[in-house]
């Protein structure tokens, strides 16, 4: 007898935070200093998957993907709580890359 699905089904979650889970701790360089290859793990990471041929959901935190950001002065994250606005830098992705 079949079940609901005719095949297995697996859930594997990836937390990464890169600099934010860390912003109250330590600054970008000291960041890129205890954790050098944070940004290449992420990459070799995400090609494996590919390669692997597994799909995915992404989930992204709101002000943390928002295209070029103002930081602070941001509309778009007018509602966040200021403690957590404020530790945003104004930049892009290309310009900060941690974040």
């Amino acid at each position: 007898m079949h079940g609901i699905f005719e095949r297995g089904i697996v859930v594997i979650s990836i937390d990464t935070e890169q600099i934010w889970g860390y912003s109250d701790l330590f600054s970008e360089a000291q960041f890129n200093q205890r954790f050098p290859d944070a940004l290449p793990a992420h990459d070799i990471l995400l090609n494996s998957l590919r390669a692997a041929g597994v799909s995915a959901t992404w989930f992204v935190v709101g002000g943390l993907a928002l295209h070029d950001s103002a930081g602070i002065r941001d509309p778009r994250m007018a509602a966040l709580p200021p403690e957590f606005s404020a530790r945003i830098p104004a930049a892009g992705e290309r310009i900060a890359p941690l974040w």
